[in-house]
């Protein structure tokens, strides 16, 4: 085999790095089309390929259009003599570099800030969905700032009808998440609403009369509410007791000899995090343009309106009103229904305990109107389990995890552990 090396070899062999003295050319040669000025670093004219023997040497193929870049790890970054325009400046960090690299460097650091500042996720996070009853992100600057400075009780509630005016503090109907991208704020698309007032399920008693239709037969209910339900008999006189718990709403049918009614309750939803008071406060004063982006940080709380609140409803009533014969209906939006864990259902509203009327929202061009959107049958065993967000674990799982617990907790009695049966 020959131990002849080619022009090619010899470049490539060439440490790069290497100071080189005047007129000397990667190839070891003299070339006119090569000079270099004393005290210059040598580097290869050419890519190096799998034959390079220096192993400081690295080729980035870089993907900006500009000539290729030399690197060797032990000086720095550089470029082809055909494109040094003669001789390197040395950085602060003892590396060589010259003019044109210096500026390439600054300019792709420069794009790549860019782009990761184009690339900024937007800020997200739950505001006023409804004011009023008004679409709070149709609304103008000057009315914004007419509704959050209204009086207490000062504004009708369009849901409960017959000029009743609104008895929630503030006038929020509903949540909802809203985008900000610069200085660009607007409601997140493909999100719904989230009630946070039960007044807002009467809309144009559309969930009522959808409760009516499936459990009574009738599109037009009559509606009675607070109706007592336990009774205390802790005072000495019998005949007078004391209501300790009530049925929110009865609807009854209207035209029928037998009394057929079913309850119904309505679930909207807490929210937990900042309070609204910053938001009023910009509201109040909102000038425009456009909308003002949630002041605080907040979210729908589905765990305290649920396990907290709904299911001890459910588990008080239920029992009874099944006994009795009759059905229990539960309103709620559809994030509440999907923050809850698998419920499993039956097959016909004789076999229920609860009737899930399920409504979303569905925006008309000037404001959210509620309508149907899924009925849902359940016993009241299977909706504590969907509540609770699972089914309880086995007394032997529950057990191995006592014992395994009580092997690390302090034996203060001075017994020993016991062992599983």
């Amino acid at each position: 085999m020959s131990s002849r090396r080619t022009a090619s070899d010899r470049q490539l062999t060439l440490p790069l790095g290497r100071p080189v003295h005047g007129g000397e050319t990667a190839g070891g040669t003299r070339g006119a089309d090569a000079p270099v000025e004393g005290g210059a670093y040598l580097l290869p004219p050419t890519p190096p390929n799998r034959r390079i023997r220096d192993p400081y040497v690295r080729w980035c193929d870089r993907k900006s259009g500009r000539p290729p870049t030399y690197v060797d790890s032990r000086r720095g970054i550089h470029r082809a003599p055909a494109d040094t325009g003669g001789g390197f400046l040395p950085d602060a960090g003892g590396f060589g570099l010259n003019r044109r690299t210096k500026s390439c460097i600054n300019t792709n650091m420069s794009q790549a800030a860019k782009q990761k500042k184009a690339k900024k996720k937007p800020v997200i996070r739950y505001g006023t969905g409804e004011l009023y009853g008004f679409d709070f992100a149709a609304l103008q600057s000057d009315r914004i700032r007419a509704l959050a400075n209204a009086a207490f009780k000062s504004q009708p509630c369009p849901f409960r009808g017959g000029g009743i005016m609104c008895n929630k503090k503030g006038g929020v109907c509903s949540l909802r998440q809203f985008s900000k991208t610069g200085a660009d704020v607007a409601p997140l698309q493909q999100t719904s609403l989230v009630a946070t007032c039960p007044w807002r399920f009467y809309d144009a008693g559309v969930a009522l009369s959808w409760a009516g239709r499936t459990l009574l037969d009738t599109d037009a209910p009559i509606i009675l509410t607070e109706l007592p339900f336990l009774m205390s008999t802790a005072t000495n006189d019998v005949t007078d007791p004391s209501t300790v718990g009530k049925i929110d709403m009865v609807l009854v049918h209207p035209n029928t000899a037998a009394l057929r009614w079913c309850a119904l309750e309505v679930q909207a939803v807490y929210f937990s995090g900042a309070s609204m008071s910053e938001d009023f406060n910009v509201m109040k004063k909102w000038a425009g343009p456009g909308i003002p982006f949630p002041q605080g940080i907040r979210r729908p709380d589905f765990r305290s309106s649920g396990p907290k609140r709904l299911m001890p409803q459910l588990q008080i009533k239920v029992p009874t009103i099944s006994r009795w014969g009759n059905k229990m209906a539960v309103v709620v939006d559809l994030p509440f229904w999907e923050s809850l864990a698998s419920i499993t259902e039956v097959d016909h509203v004789s076999n229920c305990d609860i009737a899930w009327f399920v409504v979303k929202y569905r925006h008309d061009g000037t404001r959210f109107c509620l309508e149907p959107a899924v009925l849902h049958l359940t016993t009241l065993d299977r909706a504590v389990e969907g509540l609770t967000g699972g089914k309880p674990t086995s007394l032997a799982d529950f057990e191995r995890t006592l014992l395994s617990k009580l092997a690390d907790a302090p034996n203060r009695s001075g017994s020993t552990s016991p062992s599983p049966g």
